[in-house]
């Protein structure tokens, strides 16, 4: 791995990038678009966005596992970069990425197991590298809880597998198998307290079940169940401090929903768009707070399929902001992340369907 300013004093380097494209768009007022960097091949199916992860609040970790060119990078609420990493060597590095304290984890396919690096921004430092003992998958998600690292796989055997590792020694410390074997494991974690939000769905991504899960005994607290036929509950989760969101995209004949429970699984509110036009609202979820933010990238709003979001009051359900996307194809909303200041949205890049952007706005 290396920094975008082209250091390459080490395996690992950090730096900072003038290569990121950072443009003002005319249909959102104050709007920021990161396009990722423009080294050879980073450009190239990057898949820029797809995954997000908040780090103290005021900046965000974007991870893009492309098809040529592996990388990382942490912006600010203005969307400046603040550092940037990546890996040309086709290891998935950054295809999942979380934080821990003041440090980022940042996923990376070694040769004979998956490797998860525990980074300290600042000075690239590898705190830790925490290493499954195992072959595991390029579809999974990791989350870290009570200094532990928890990395669900969705394709283990049987069922899916929780694998949850030390976050400074990097050493296994159990194994759990999924709590619903007999659903197809989604690729969705999330803590809420010392607990583990996993979410399940069963064949044609179809009825959803949300787990609420000790990890360190295993122990299934409660178990949330979809709330219509259909509704892909579970699709996206997000949880902060006593608070869950789960979306459902596909309630509501694929209008969408995001449900609203507290850590013991209770429901406390369900919020529905008002917007007509919004479909596979909670395709995304990410919640801060007393707010609740919601992709909706299926919405077409002209020529089709611009995207959308959403920001909700978690505490009366009123609309705080609405988050229109402009392009045709865009799909804003496909990842969606809350800071102190501003709303992170990840969609489709105009070029290509494979390339990402991710769209910075003040709340």
């Amino acid at each position: 791995m290396h920094s975008l300013d082209g250091c390459r004093r080490s395996r690992l380097s950090i730096g900072s990038c003038t290569l990121i494209a950072l443009l003002v768009l005319p249909g959102l007022a104050g709007a920021t678009l990161v396009t990722g960097p423009s080294l050879p091949y980073c450009d190239i199916e990057n898949q820029y966005g797809s995954t997000l992860a908040v780090l103290g609040g005021r900046s965000v970790v974007v991870g893009s596992a492309g098809e040529f060119c592996d990388f990382v990078q942490a912006l600010d609420s203005s969307g400046g970069i603040v550092w940037s990493l990546y890996d040309q060597d086709h290891s998935d590095f950054g295809r999942v990425v979380a934080t821990i304290g003041r440090d980022v984890l940042v996923t990376h396919l070694g040769t004979t197991s998956t490797e998860v690096l525990r980074v300290e921004p600042a000075t690239a430092t590898v705190r830790a590298t925490l290493r499954v003992p195992e072959a595991v998958s390029s579809s999974f998600a990791l989350v870290a809880v009570n200094q532990h690292v928890a990395l669900l796989e969705a394709f283990g055997s049987p069922g899916g597998v929780i694998y949850l590792l030390d976050a400074r020694s990097g050493a296994l410390l159990r194994k759990l198998p999924n709590p619903e074997p007999e659903l197809f494991l989604n690729p969705v974690i999330a803590r809420v307290g010392r607990r583990l939000v996993i979410s399940n769905i069963g064949a044609g991504f179809m009825d959803g079940t949300v787990s609420i899960l000790d990890p360190e005994t295993g122990t299934v607290d409660a178990a949330i169940r979809s709330r219509e036929a259909g509704d892909s509950f579970g699709s996206a989760i997000a949880a902060d401090g006593t608070l869950i969101a789960v979306g459902a995209p596909q309630a509501a004949s694929g209008r969408g929903a995001v449900h609203l429970f507290d850590r013991r699984g209770r429901l406390r509110r369900t919020i529905v768009p008002e917007d007509p036009d919004a479909t596979c609202f909670g395709k995304a979820v990410a919640v801060r707070r007393d707010a609740v933010l919601i992709g909706a990238p299926c919405t077409s709003l002209g020529d089709g399929e611009e995207g959308a979001a959403y920001l909700y009051s978690t505490r009366t359900g009123a609309l705080l902001g609405r988050y229109p996307g402009i392009e045709r194809g865009g799909m804003l909303g496909l990842n969606v992340a809350l800071l102190r200041t501003a709303v992170v949205l990840a969609g489709r890049g105009p070029d290509t369907a494979d390339n990402g952007v991710v769209r910075i706005l003040p709340r």
